[in-house]
């Protein structure tokens, strides 16, 4: 629980509740309110705990209409702790449900990217497809077939199913890469 959050709510339920000032009453706002300020500066958690606890028991006992009960339920229905960890699906989803722009943009960015995907998926079945025809007719081949037939077979039939500019490339190392263009047709 965040206890400088629970301080500030105390402070402010009371000055609702017309809790006095009474400067220099241990008991007073004035008193409180101070207390809250000097908490704010504190590391140590269990006394920020102490100081909260007096403060609601001030509250409590100034008998403006709060109960023990309110304080418990105040301290039970505060915002969530500051430097609480929020995993990424938890945050997300609390970013997207706040704002509708924000939903929509999120929504049309995951279709576009379920789109990305499915057109790779097809160009990478293509490709699957395309070479597994070209490997069935190098078996067919009564004697070796050279590299250079082996490539145009494959473009060949890339090209039949729709596919422009074919080219091959690869990395060596982090630097270079390596671009071949397959040729247009099989011989």
């Amino acid at each position: 629980m965040d206890q400088l959050a629970l301080f500030q709510a105390t402070i402010t339920l009371a000055k609702q509740h017309g809790m006095p000032a009474d400067p220099g009453s241990p008991l007073g706002l004035d008193h409180l309110s101070e207390m809250c300020r000097q908490a704010e500066g504190f590391d140590d958690q269990a006394k920020i705990g102490r100081w909260l606890g007096w403060a609601q028991c001030a509250v409590v006992a100034a008998s403006l209409g709060l109960t023990l009960e309110d304080m418990k339920a105040l301290n039970t229905t505060t915002p969530p702790e500051r430097g609480r960890i929020v995993r990424g699906n938890e945050r997300l989803t609390q970013m997207v449900g706040a704002d509708p722009q924000r939903t929509a943009g999120v929504r049309a960015m995951g279709e576009e990217l379920a789109q990305l995907d499915r057109t790779h998926a097809m160009a990478t079945a293509l490709v699957r497809a395309a070479a597994q025809l070209a490997i069935n007719e190098l078996t067919q081949q009564p004697t070796a077939a050279s590299p250079d037939w082996l490539l145009a077979t494959l473009a060949g039939h890339l090209t039949e199913a729709g596919a422009t500019d074919i080219a091959i490339t690869l990395r060596l190392g982090e630097q270079q890469k390596v671009s071949i263009t397959l040729p247009g047709q099989a011989p």
